[in-house]
């Protein structure tokens, strides 16, 4: 009895994710909120996920609501409730949930992003690109613009995968180089997209010089989802209008655009619903291995690409939660 009292207990704790989002998100970023304003409690509640190592499709359906977490926490909060604070934030966040899963607080259909990723668009100017930029960024009903592709970090790229609000244009110039770019490619290979424009702008041996051409090369072996080409003239039309109607018109702008849109987009019959995890503790020697052994994604009707990962603890060395989450990433 005396060895039974003074037995270790285990506590096993688990943090599910809608805990950790109403704690850790919605809860301690309700100061940043208040006291920074909506784009930094997005940018907070992004790198969280971020930590946690979610997947795309989990990033893109949270976030929608975040944003409508913000809108609720910043005009629309319920007077029929004691003032909002972390406190008794709890009330809030249950009344701001139930009208959540009504549909208030959705992001509007036709503000949604077609596109959902990063493009990169070089060539030897900025300022010759940014009119191409503009046109580009409204064709993909992308939301930012940016011109320094050396301040862009990871959690900008996942931003850019939000359908309310997402998609991110990129002006760069050769010369800015590509040291960023393979640090973002790292983890972000599949949401980066490039088009160089060529043609006489850098591509003439009296214009170029060596070090232009090597850099130019070095742009070319950038890891990303996809490389595609413009011509100068995509850059050369006299004005906004002009321009859109030149990527509406023209066959190889055409054909970039699509491209872009076919893999930018969401994909539909994807299963983006939460995972599950089954335990089954027993005695050794019961049959766990055997009942496990011919499990497969096929035998559990398993599609969509849905993963399956069968653990013994017997052959787990370490910690369980962290082997899974590798075998994941490497998945």
């Amino acid at each position: 009895a005396k060895s039974i009292a003074t037995e270790e207990k285990l506590m096993l704790k688990m943090k599910f994710l809608p805990y950790m989002v109403r704690t850790f998100i919605c809860r301690n970023g309700l100061s940043i909120l208040q006291s920074s304003g909506v784009a930094v409690f997005e940018n907070y509640a992004i790198s969280q996920l971020s930590k946690w190592k979610l997947s795309d499709a989990a990033v893109s359906k949270w976030m929608p609501f975040f944003k409508g977490w913000a809108k609720y926490c910043t005009g629309h909060l319920s007077t029929s409730l004691p003032p909002l604070a972390n406190g008794n934030y709890l009330h809030h966040y249950n009344e701001y949930a139930s009208l959540f899963a009504k549909g208030h607080f959705q992001p509007t259909p036709e503000y949604e992003s077609s596109f959902q990723g990063m493009v990169v668009i070089v060539g030897h100017s900025k300022s010759d690109l940014e009119v191409l930029a503009i046109g580009i960024s409204k064709e993909l009903h992308c939301s930012t613009i940016v011109h320094d592709i050396n301040s862009i970090t990871n959690k900008d790229v996942l931003l850019a995968t939000q359908r309310l609000g997402g998609g991110l244009i990129c002006v760069a110039e050769i010369e800015d180089g590509v040291k960023n770019m393979r640090t973002l490619a790292k983890e972000n290979q599949e949401l980066i997209f490039i088009i160089m424009v060529e043609g006489d702008m850098f591509g003439a041996d009296d214009i170029c010089s060596r070090r232009m051409k090597g850099m130019t090369k070095s742009w070319r072996k950038s890891k990303c989802n996809m490389m595609l080409d413009l011509s100068k003239e995509s850059a050369m039309q006299p004005d906004l209008d002009a321009t859109l109607m030149y990527l509406r018109t023209d066959e190889s702008a055409k054909v970039v655009l699509e491209k872009l849109k076919k893999d930018g987009e969401d994909n539909e019959n994807d299963d983006n619903g939460p995972g599950l995890i089954v335990y089954f503790p027993s005695i050794p020697g019961s049959g766990k291995s055997s009942l496990c052994a011919n499990i497969t994604e096929n035998t559990l009707g398993i599609g969509n690409g849905r993963q399956l990962i069968l653990k013994e603890g017997d052959q787990v060395k370490g910690k369980f939660y962290s082997i899974v989450g590798n075998e994941l990433l490497r998945k």
